[in-house]
């Protein structure tokens, strides 16, 4: 569900799974899976030639199904490498995954909190306020959707590039996962007004 929150922006599922895949593909090299490489890579390709036409212009979409499947093939991927692999934590995961993750969380919770149902969309997720602050700026809605994906950038290229160093130390990874958190909250924060 997290993948489908994220598919809002032009570019923002793709480049998330991208950097995903990239991730899981860095944990294969590590432990040596030559198999999960393969399969990783036949996902690869054709996610890669979907973002050439979909951003920034967003000339195709991929849709709830695809989103639905991105997130999926994501999660059962993890969820087998991480029981096949046990000496690295599974703590990584929550690095790989954080964007989608933190989404329905947050999403979740001040759904509570506001006294509505959870289970009913709305257009507050932290893609749709950034949007909506750039829009006032520049006014042209194919700027800021191509800016949106390039601010969030933080949740889709971080994790791959900072996972090398973070992956065998349980203290980097959890200051990872909170300092994403910290990130999340503030845009929230600096978007809050926003409607």
């Amino acid at each position: 569900n997290g993948s489908n929150f994220i598919d809002g922006m032009n570019g923002l599922l793709a480049f998330f799974v991208l950097g995903a895949i990239g991730s899981c593909m860095y944990l294969s090299f590590e432990m040596g899976s030559v198999k999960d490489i393969n399969i990783l890579f036949f996902l690869l390709i054709p996610m890669f030639i979907f973002l050439i036409f979909n951003f920034p212009f967003g000339g195709i979409f991929i849709g709830d199904s695809g989103a639905y499947f991105m997130g999926l093939f994501l999660g059962v991927w993890i969820i087998n490498f991480f029981g096949t692999y046990d000496n690295i934590s599974t703590w990584n995961a929550v690095i790989v995954l954080f964007y989608p993750i933190i989404e329905v969380i947050y999403s979740f919770t001040r759904k509570i909190i506001q006294k509505k149902s959870p289970f009913y969309p709305d257009r507050f997720h932290l893609h749709l306020k950034i949007y909506k602050k750039l829009y006032k700026i520049y006014l042209r809605p194919k700027v800021a959707n191509a800016l949106t994906t390039l601010i969030l950038s933080i949740f889709w290229l971080l994790p791959p590039l900072l996972l090398p160093f973070v992956m065998y130390s349980q203290v980097a990874i959890f200051f990872t996962i909170f300092l994403f958190t910290l990130i999340y909250l503030f845009l929230n924060f600096f978007t809050r007004n926003i409607e």
